[in-house]
């Protein structure tokens, strides 16, 4: 009777396992199996177009796309998290610019996304840096760099075999993955349509990337009133904060490994730039008060780009920038106003002030 129980639970588990795999290849939110999506996207922006009806994909593997597929190196390259994303190149003059921020972008990321520019051998004059102070949190919970672990890895030259390791475990983990299996469900169950859509628009009902690789939010998020910001922002800390849990100290591992990435960068004759964009007012008070080390980390990278005499602007606290609640979208994403106010002098030298608060 036992044997007979235990096969059908392994049938079951079997059946189980079998559907979800099913699901999450079929419905596939993040096109992480869907041939081509990413290429045939950064196809679209390298040949100057804006890109809307986008649903979620591999933001790891369209840099990868877009960076191979440069036929010039750009005066300026964007290196940083979704909160660096609205930085464009309409906020240069007369230089050109190409954003490569990521959702939730670790260490990892920064520096795969670097290699993979030092591979194609068209580094650009200048580069922006976007920091966020989850990045030196070793338990920060970002698994998406494993996407480009191959280029992280080669950075540090390691061997082919870990890089495949690390891109086929992090597929496996997707195809399997509960979470990913929701999301796929609803993909599935809401019939949404994957196609792009070319647009001469920048401004879109949906989420629209523009050609040189920057983002301008849907029309549900530009939208958003006063009350609806300060409403999100209030719900943001009620739970943990968004990859700062358990962030007590800064990682001493992380940080040595910043900063020897930042050698590398500078010895390649590439001018350097920080800027580290805000959390929300109600945010920043919070993070004063449950989460010191974040002030820690804002202090140890001013006193780091001192130390080699890199620029830098913004705070990580609202309130040191006299930024209020109409500067955002959310607790921790500011408006295109607000971020041009941040990265401008960054990107026009002569126009830099005093922005660091």
């Amino acid at each position: 009777m036992m044997k007979r129980f235990l096969v059908k639970v392994m049938l079951f588990a079997t059946a189980v396992l079998g559907f979800v795999v099913c699901v999450n290849l079929i419905g596939d939110p993040a096109n992480l199996f869907v041939f081509k999506y990413e290429e045939n996207l950064a196809n679209e922006l390298l040949s100057g177009n804006n890109v809307s009806n986008i649903a979620n994909f591999d933001e790891r593997q369209l840099q990868r796309h877009y960076i191979e597929g440069l036929e010039t190196a750009p005066d300026y390259a964007v290196l940083g998290s979704s909160r660096t994303l609205m930085i464009r190149d309409d906020f240069l003059t007369n230089s050109s610019l190409r954003n490569h921020s990521v959702s939730g972008a670790s260490l990892e990321d920064l520096i795969g996304i670097f290699q993979l520019y030092r591979e194609t051998g068209k580094l650009p004059d200048h580069l922006l840096i976007g920091i966020d102070p989850w990045v030196f949190n070793e338990r920060n919970g970002q698994i998406r760099w494993k996407s480009i672990a191959d280029a992280y890895w080669r950075f540090h030259g390691k061997s082919e075999a870990e890089e495949v390791v690390e891109r086929t475990l992090f597929d496996l983990q997707q195809l399997i993955s509960v979470s990913y299996f929701q999301s796929s469900l609803w993909t599935l169950l809401t019939n949404r349509n994957k196609g792009i859509q070319v647009t001469d628009t920048e401004t879109n009902d949906g989420k629209t990337r523009l050609w040189d690789g920057s983002m301008v939010y849907g029309s549900h998020v530009r939208e958003r009133q006063p009350l609806e910001v300060n409403r999100l922002a209030h719900n943001y800390i009620q739970g943990g904060v968004y990859s700062l849990d358990h962030f007590d100290s800064i990682s001493e591992t992380l940080w040595k490994e910043f900063s020897e990435w930042i050698e590398v960068v500078l010895a390649h004759q590439i001018e350097v730039a920080f800027v580290m964009v805000p959390y929300h007012p109600k945010v920043s008070q919070h993070l004063a008060q449950d989460y010191p080390v974040v002030a820690e980390v804002e202090k140890r990278v001013r006193s780091f780009a001192q130390q080699h005499q890199i620029p830098i602007s913004g705070s990580f606290d609202a309130r040191n920038l006299g930024f209020d609640n109409t500067a955002f979208y959310d607790a921790m994403h500011c408006r295109p106003f607000a971020v041009r106010q941040l990265a401008e002098p960054l990107l026009n030298p002569y126009l830099l002030l005093n922005t660091s608060g």
